[in-house]
C-alpha cells in the first residue's frame, strides 16, 4: 500500500494520477507558509532530484518508513523497516542515500523508460517493477 501511495503521488506530479487531479496533487505538494512543509510532505531542493524533492518519514513506533520523490527526474524511493526509533531513521536514510545513485543510473541508461508498476498479489509483499 505504501508503494502504491508513493507511486500515485509521483504519477500525480505528471498529471497521470489515478485518484486525484494534477491540481490536487500540486496543492498537496506545495508548501504552506515559509517552513517548506506541504500537506504531509517536506519540500526541499536537492541537486540529485533535479530541483524540488518531496520527503516524508513516519513511524508507528514499531515500523518506520522513509519516502523521497524526485518529480523532475521521474523517480521515487521508499524504504521501510520493521523497527522504529532513531536507528530505523538512520538505517532507512542510509539505504535511501545508497539507492539514489542507482535510480539515477537506471534513468540515464534508459532502463526506467517505462513507468513503474506496483504489483499486488495476495500474501506477497508489494513489488515495484520497471
Amino acid at each position: 500500500d505504501w508503494a502504491a501511495f508513493v507511486a500515485e503521488h509521483l504519477r500525480g506530479e505528471r498529471g497521470q494520477g489515478r485518484l486525484l487531479r494534477r491540481s490536487t496533487h500540486r496543492v498537496l505538494h506545495t508548501p504552506v507558509g515559509d517552513g517548506g512543509m506541504a500537506l504531509g510532505w517536506v519540500v526541499v531542493e536537492r541537486q540529485w532530484a533535479g530541483g524540488r524533492a518531496l520527503h516524508h518519514t513516519g513511524s508507528n513506533t514499531m515500523n518506520f518508513a522513509n519516502a523521497w520523490l524526485a518529480p523532475e527526474r521521474g523517480f521515487a524511493i521508499l524504504v521501510c523497516c520493521n523497527q522504529g526509533g532513531d536507528a530505523a531513521f538512520r538505517g532507512t536514510d542510509a539505504a535511501v542515500a545508497a539507492l539514489i545513485p542507482l535510480a539515477r543510473q537506471r534513468i540515464h541508461s534508459g532502463l526506467a523508460s517505462r513507468a513503474a508498476r506496483v504489483k499486488h498479489r495476495p500474501g506477497v509483499t508489494d513489488a515495484i517493477e520497471p
